[in-house]
């Protein structure tokens, strides 16, 4: 009898020890966007931590179980001021994204706080991260292996129960069907200690719990998959004047359902091997009308690129940017076009499956897209290759945007007579030594650009040149030759030009 109680004890001590580790249980990986700002971690509404941000990722550590709520409890209530990006919680060992929660009261969108599915605090408020107080401990679902006292949910009492069999002293009701969970064909100390473990999350399954599966046919590779289900885009025709487009690409117009709020602009030739890199573009004046540049943004297409604009063909359902008004937060639109793109890539039913280059991208936009643009190259979201500010600038300084900035720039505008001008000389003019490549480049057309231009004009053929350069390792006179060298084609009394820790 000693010998059992010793068994029961030693198992009772094992779990308090699983317990007391699976404890130190919580990282939040997040970042300031100027520094400074207050983020609370509540647990069951209780605050347990603070701590202020940098600009900077930091992975945040603490203890606790429960409902977890990460808040934001500083906003300066300024367009380009004080917001917090968080990545991700681990819980338990079990990763949750922010952009996959449902509640988060403090994301801006629709011009008002509060809304779902976005990694961004930019009001006082809290994203909650739905875990449940253990979210690896099943409610008997599995068949109820290891749900030995058949009460619907598999817990430290069957832990238990299970040890007390072993050792030949179980009382009441004991199902030995669930108990032994490692399939050894015994029941023992080890499956008890197994349920514990399942129990604070230090596994996500029983061993037995994943039933055996009989392999089926090999599949026919010359078979497509079941694509049923899948969205058919929607052409839309565009009346498009002047010359043919300089591209060897014919060009498509076209809407996606999967991709509700923009208008794409893509080589007609699609297909695994083409690679073409993606870009996402920001309207002017904030348009919901995804046609508002139809001969600029197709010219760029017919280079091969795959060109996303924001906005619905003639604005009937919106666009994204038109949300934020002149903030830096619509940047996150622009990066959620180029994320559907790549994962569009990778859908063996999507028409773009293996035909991008999921590693070369742009965020680029005129005006108010400018600032999205501007937005999108301050988030640190590693997809992104190169951003792009055309006659754009924030509406006030912020060092702490342009320091965050990890990838080349370009800053593009209409002359002292665009009323950007100045914002963007003063953004550009902040990025410092030994920080991103940039170039600063202007020429006397205006803030409205040369967009109505026959293909887009001067403007297109600068933007198109840093995207062969940085997008399609363009070293020629298409690509960096364009802006540097014997072939520089903007080295002249034309435009203004000023360069930075360029390679």
């Amino acid at each position: 009898m000693k010998l059992k109680m010793f068994c029961i004890l030693a198992l009772v001590m094992s779990c308090l020890a699983i317990v007391s580790l699976s404890a130190q249980n919580i990282t939040i990986r997040a970042r300031g966007t100027m520094g400074g700002e207050n983020l609370e971690l509540r647990i069951n509404g209780t605050t347990v931590n603070s701590w202020t941000m940098t600009t900077s990722y930091q992975d945040l550590t603490a203890t606790g179980d429960g409902t977890i709520d990460v808040y934001f409890t500083n906003d300066d209530q300024l367009a380009d001021g004080m917001d917090i990006q968080v990545d991700y919680i681990i819980y338990n060992g079990q990763t949750y994204q922010a952009e996959d929660q449902e509640e988060n009261t403090g994301v801006y969108v629709n011009n008002s706080c509060g809304g779902s599915y976005s990694e961004m605090l930019q009001c006082n408020g809290y994203i909650r991260f739905e875990t449940g107080a253990n979210p690896t401990n099943p409610p008997g679902e599995q068949g109820s292996l290891g749900d030995v006292n058949d009460d619907g949910v598999i817990d430290i009492v069957d832990a238990l129960l299970i040890a007390q069999y072993y050792v030949n002293i179980i009382t009441g009701e004991f199902n030995t069907a669930n108990a032994d969970v490692n399939c050894s064909g015994e029941i023992d100390i080890v499956d008890a200690l197994l349920v514990a473990q399942l129990y604070v999350g230090l596994l996500d399954e029983l061993p037995c719990a994943t039933p055996e599966i009989t392999p089926g046919p090999t599949p026919d590779p010359t078979q497509s998959p079941n694509c049923g289900n899948n969205p058919t885009p929607v052409r839309v025709n565009v009346n498009f004047t002047g010359s043919p487009f300089t591209g060897s690409h014919q060009v498509v117009v076209e809407t996606d359902p999967s991709l509700p709020q923009f208008t794409i602009f893509r080589p007609s030739d699609l297909g695994p091997g083409k690679n073409y890199p993606i870009l996402a573009w920001g309207q002017g004046g904030c348009s919901t009308n995804g046609l508002s540049n139809p001969e600029f943004n197709a010219e760029i297409a017919s280079h091969g690129y795959l060109m996303i604009a924001d906005g619905t063909p003639n604005g009937s359902g919106g666009g994204c940017g038109s949300a934020y008004s002149m903030d830096l937060r619509s940047g996150e639109c622009l990066l959620d076009a180029i994320h559907w793109a790549i994962e569009e890539n990778n859908n063996p039913c999507s028409q773009y499956y293996q035909c991008l280059d999921i590693s070369k991208t742009a965020a680029f936009g005129w005006s108010c897209g400018g600032i999205m643009a501007e937005g999108a190259g301050s988030m640190h979201d590693p997809v992104l290759t190169t951003f792009m500010l055309n006659s754009s600038g924030m509406m006030s300084a912020n060092q702490s945007v342009i320091d965050a900035f990890e990838t080349p720039g370009l800053f593009l505008v209409g002359g002292p007579g665009d009323m950007a001008y100045e914002n963007s000389k003063r953004d550009y003019n902040a990025i410092k030594t030994g920080a991103i490549p940039a170039i600063f480049l202007s020429t006397d057309v205006g803030h409205g650009g040369t967009y109505s231009q026959d293909n887009g004009g001067s403007f297109a053929q600068v933007d198109l040149a840093w995207l062969n350069w940085w997008l399609k390792d363009d070293m020629g006179a298409t690509g960096k030759g364009y802006f540097i060298g014997s072939t520089c084609k903007v080295c002249s009394s034309a435009w203004e030009m000023a360069t930075k820790n360029l390679p």
